[in-house]
Formats: structure tokens, sequence, C-alpha cells
């Protein structure tokens, strides 16, 4: 991105996490544009701490990166790298974010609104 440091005191991520092809680096953005002790808040498919659901998430990938994309107008299937296993907990920790509120939105644990402090 092309905003200077520390531009933003929140940071909205809404479905892009688990459908772009570098997460790490993505939150390595985020966390250089959001101020210290600035909010970032996802809203994103993720890997679920239930572990059957886990599996199941594991052996649909193949499937979600073929059929994720069809929801999106003019994009042809295996554009993008759709990845609902993303451990984004680990990447979060790994980035510098503490996480500060997670609630799941579904009973599987897979869909998750996730708030967490920019720990610059």
């Amino acid at each position: 991105m092309t905003f200077p440091e520390n531009s933003f005191d929140k940071v909205l991520s809404f479905y892009f996490l688990s459908s772009c092809r570098d997460p790490e680096g993505a939150l390595e953005e985020m966390k250089r544009v959001c101020r210290p002790n600035g909010r970032l808040v996802i809203f994103d498919a993720i890997k679920s701490d239930i572990d059957e659901a886990a599996v199941v998430q594991y052996l649909f990938r193949p499937v979600a990166r073929v059929l994720g994309p069809i929801c999106l107008e003019f994009c042809p299937s295996r554009v993008l790298p759709w990845n609902s296993f993303l451990n984004l907990f680990a990447l979060l920790e790994k980035s510098g974010f503490g996480v500060e509120k997670a609630k799941a939105t579904d009973p599987y644990r897979t869909i998750n609104i996730i708030q967490c402090t920019n720990r610059k």
C-alpha cells in the first residue's frame, strides 16, 4: 500500500486473509499502516479449533479453491488461493498483534470476528 506508516487508528479485514496469496505479508502491511495500539478487526474464515471440523476443512481445500471464486463476479476458478484452513491466531501472534476478543459466528467455529491491538 502507498499509505505512510501509522496512517490509521483502525484497520478492517473482511474475508481478505483467507483469499490472499501472502496472508503473513498482508498482516505485516496492516501492522505498518496501523498506529501503535491501533485496532485491527478481522472477519474471516479460519481453521476451526474443533478437530472434526478442521479435518473436513483440510480435506475440502481443493474443492473450495475451485468453488470459492464462483461467488465473485468475473473471477475465474483457481485465481484465488482460498484457504479456510488458515491458522490465523498463529499468524497474528507472529505478526505482533495482540488478540483482544475473538468470537465464532458459526457452530463449527470456522468464521470468526477477531479484534486485535497493534503491539508496535
